[in-house]
C-alpha cells in the first residue's frame, strides 16, 4: 500500500532522529522509517522526502508512475508503482513532498536484527542509509486473541500474518490459488479467503503449534449461508464441531461461534454451506487450557472434590437450590485444588461449580 503526502516547509519531529541527506541542485533528499523498531509483521513505512531549498517551485518529471523506491540491506528493492504513464510532482518554494511506501513482509521477511534502508527519487537523487531494528516476536503464553488488527501482546498494527505464525498459528486455504489475506470493513481488519478452485471451493484453516482446547470466533459468509467450524487432532480426526446461523449481512461479523475439545486441537477449519460463498473470520480466541473437570470420590469423612492443578485461579462454590441460585464459596486449604465435603443429609442435594476466585 502506497500513499503520498504533501508536506509544508519543515519536516517536523517525525524524522529528525533518522535523517540522511543527499544534496542535488536546489532539492535535498531524505529517507526515514516511521519508527525505529518493529515486530515481525508490523506495519513498516519507508518515507522518502524531496525538499525544495529554493524560493521558486520545482517540478520533478517521471516517465511512469514509479517515482520513488527503497532498498533494504542493499539487495531488496521495492518501487512505489509501475503504471506506464508520464507523471510529475510539483514542490513549492521551500516546500517538500514525501512518498510513503509500506514494506511488504510477504515479499521480504526481515529477520530480527539491525537493518539499513536507502531511498531514491528515481532520476533525481537518493539518500541513506539509515538504520532500523526488527525485534524478536513477543512471547504470548496461555490464551491467545488474534484480532487481525494488532500483533498479539502489543498495540503494534498488523501488516502480515507472519506475526501470527510466530505465535504458533498458521492460516491458509485448501486448494486456494492465492494466499489468504487481510481485508478491512470500516477500518476493522479480518481474515478473508483468497481465490479458490472447485470443487473444493472457499474455506479457511488454522494450523496450531501451540496448546489449544477451545476456540471462539466471529464469522461471515454469503447471504443465507452458514459456516461450519471443525476442530481436528494431529491425525486430522474431527474432535469437535459447531455450525453458525445463516448470514444476513455479508462482511459484517454479528455472530460468534465456539467449540471445545477434550484433547489438543491441531487444526481449525471453516467451511461455508455453499462452496461458492465467501468465508471470513475475525477475533479468533484460542483457549490454552482444557475445560476444568471436577473429580468426585467417596472418602473417610465425606466426599473429596478436586479439580486440575493447572487451574489455580478457580475456586469451588456450592448451592443447595438451583432455583434460588444462592451460591456460596467453599473454603479450600491454601495451595490445594481439593476439598473434603461432609456427607449430604438424606433427602437433600448439593450443587457444585467452579468460578474464578
Amino acid at each position: 500500500m502506497n500513499s503520498r503526502t504533501s508536506w509544508g516547509a519543515g519536516m517536523g519531529a517525525l524524522i529528525t532522529s533518522l535523517l540522511a541527506v543527499a544534496t542535488g541542485s536546489a532539492v535535498q533528499f531524505q529517507v526515514a522509517t516511521d519508527k525505529t523498531a518493529y515486530y515481525p509483521g508490523e506495519v513498516l513505512n519507508v518515507l522518502i522526502t524531496a525538499t525544495n531549498t529554493a524560493p521558486t517551485e520545482v517540478v520533478l518529471e517521471f516517465s511512469d508512475s514509479s517515482q520513488a523506491l527503497y532498498s533494504i540491506d542493499h539487495f531488496y528493492w521495492l518501487p512505489d508503482g509501475a503504471y506506464m504513464m508520464n507523471t510529475s510532482v510539483t514542490i513549492p518554494g521551500y516546500g517538500s513532498y514525501t512518498w510513503s511506501i509500506q514494506h511488504s513482509w510477504g515479499e521480504y521477511r526481515l529477520p530480527p536484527g539491525v537493518h539499513s534502508v536507502t531511498g531514491e527519487v528515481i532520476g533525481y537523487g537518493s539518500a541513506g542509509p539509515v538504520s532500523f531494528t526488527v525485534l524478536d516476536s513477543p512471547v504470548v503464553l496461555g490464551d491467545l486473541l488474534l484480532d487481525f488488527d494488532h500483533i498479539p501482546g502489543t498495540d503494534a498494527p498488523l501488516a502480515h500474518l507472519l506475526a501470527y505464525e510466530e505465535c504458533g498459528v498458521e492460516f491458509g486455504m485448501y486448494a486456494g490459488r492465492s494466499a489468504v489475506g487481510l481485508a478491512s470493513t470500516s477500518g476493522d481488519h479480518w481474515l478473508d479467503s483468497g481465490v479458490c478452485t472447485y470443487p473444493t471451493g472457499f474455506n479457511l484453516f488454522a494450523r496450531l503449534q501451540r496448546p489449544a482446547y477451545g476456540a471462539t470466533v466471529k464469522v461471515t459468509a454469503g447471504i443465507g449461508q452458514y459456516i461450519s467450524m471443525l476442530a481436528k487432532d494431529s491425525q486430522s480426526n474431527v474432535i469437535a464441531s459447531v455450525t453458525s446461523k445463516p448470514t444476513t449481512v455479508p462482511y459484517h461479523f454479528s455472530q460468534s461461534m465456539s467449540l471445545r475439545a477434550a484433547q489438543p486441537i491441531a487444526i481449525l477449519e471453516w467451511w461455508p454451506s455453499d462452496p461458492r460463498s465467501l468465508v471470513g473470520i475475525d477475533d479468533l480466541w484460542l483457549e490454552a487450557n482444557p475445560a476444568p473437570i471436577l473429580a468426585v470420590e467417596r472418602c473417610a469423612g465425606g466426599v473429596k472434590v478436586a479439580w486440575p492443578d493447572s487451574m489455580p485461579c478457580l475456586g469451588l462454590e456450592m448451592a443447595t437450590n438451583l432455583v434460588t441460585g444462592s451460591w456460596e464459596p467453599v473454603a479450600t486449604p491454601p495451595g490445594t485444588n481439593a476439598v473434603i465435603l461432609p456427607p449430604v443429609p438424606p433427602g437433600e442435594m448439593r450443587f457444585l461449580r467452579l468460578r474464578v476466585r
